[in-house]
């Protein structure tokens, strides 16, 4: 990284940069970027605004995250944990048959170190959201520990992962939730209610309420606790 240029998590050049994030915010974090694999109620593609730590929720990149209730973090990772772009994008190979570490090349798109399905439906497994499970316990998740019924969706009615939630950041909602309209197949995925609502509202520790159509269910609202 030594005399890297760069942009920090405020927008502005650096002229050697001091995290890795910044070294990616060069070029993704300057502007919209133009080619998105799938469509979300707040649409911005601009990383470096979708980690900003005023954001509503984020993964820890640019900063230690807000929630503190986080069931089911595996490998010593805990609410104060950050961790690097690298660790989610990276060669597939990294670690096995002499594979080189680093955002080289990967057959998981876009650059992942593992698999992440965004199509929705898409039937749940170890291997398909083996990016999420590196760091969340499957076994926590799918027994809905934690308030929201996981397995009701992602297992029963094969919802991705990335309906609900936005890898980056969500800068309205916590939770990461920022719902996907469209999948990287272009089929709608999640709609507005019967009275025209699409939103999430948090309802403190481990509840919830959304207003939004998905799955042939209209949710007018749905609350979990």
């Amino acid at each position: 990284m030594r005399g890297v240029k760069g942009v920090d998590i405020s927008g502005m050049p650096t002229a050697e940069a001091s995290f890795e994030y910044e070294v990616c915010f060069g070029c993704h974090g300057l502007s919209e970027q133009q080619h998105t694999s799938v469509a979300r109620v707040d649409s911005t593609t601009n990383a470096r605004l979708e980690f900003d730590p005023v954001n509503a929720s984020f993964h820890p990149v640019a900063s230690p995250g807000r929630n503190t209730d986080i069931p089911g973090l595996i490998d010593g990772h805990g609410p104060a944990s950050m961790i690097y772009c690298g660790d989610c994008h990276g060669s597939d190979e990294a670690g096995a048959r002499g594979g080189v570490g680093g955002p080289h090349g990967s057959v998981y798109e876009p650059m992942l170190a593992r698999e992440y399905q965004t199509l929705d439906p898409y039937p749940e497994s170890v291997q398909g959201y083996a990016l999420c499970y590196r760091c969340h316990d499957r076994n926590t998740l799918l027994a809905d520990r934690g308030g929201f019924p996981h397995r009701r969706h992602v297992v029963e009615l094969a919802a991705s992962c990335a309906t609900c939630h936005d890898a980056h950041g969500s800068r309205d909602n916590t939770h990461l939730i920022n719902f996907m309209t469209r999948d990287r197949d272009g089929r709608g995925v999640v709609a507005p209610s019967g009275s025209g609502l699409l939103e999430f509202q948090d309802l403190g520790r481990f509840a919830g309420q959304c207003s939004l159509t998905c799955h042939g269910a209209d949710h007018d609202p749905l609350v979990y606790r």
